[in-house]
């Protein structure tokens, strides 16, 4: 005599099987997928930040004819006091190149990733785990 299994039964495995794909599917998704440096939100915070400093030095070079030799000069006639130069804990770092200037943020997580922007190539994200 064959037996038959209960709606019930099929329900229930029906049921298990998803559960156990749908968190298969969560740990793979944060345990090996990750922003890549330059997105997430820590990034944009470091964009924000970074953005009325980029506004400052370009009023800068244009009342002057070239860019400060430290952020500290853009205050306070081009850059408030109080603007934060912090993302992440981390200062900001400002150089001047030769061809202009180099702004860059680092932040933490995941890994340790750097922002760097330049004028004439725009913003420029790397990191490492």
């Amino acid at each position: 005599m064959q037996r038959k299994l209960p709606w019930i039964l099929v329900i229930v495995f029906l049921i298990v099987c998803c559960i156990c794909a749908g968190t298969g599917y969560l740990v793979w998704k944060f345990l090996f997928v990750v922003e890549p440096p330059g997105v997430g939100a820590k990034a944009e915070k470091g964009y924000q930040t970074c953005a009325p400093i980029i506004s400052a030095l370009a009023d800068y070079k244009a009342k002057n004819g070239s860019f400060p030799k430290k952020l500290d000069d853009l205050v306070p006639t081009f850059l408030a006091a109080e603007t934060p130069v912090l993302v992440d804990g981390m200062p900001v770092d400002y150089g001047l190149t030769t061809a202009s200037y180099q702004l860059k943020f680092h932040y933490a997580g995941p890994g340790m990733n750097t922002c760097e922007y330049a004028p004439e190539n725009g913003w420029h994200c790397s990191g490492y785990y």
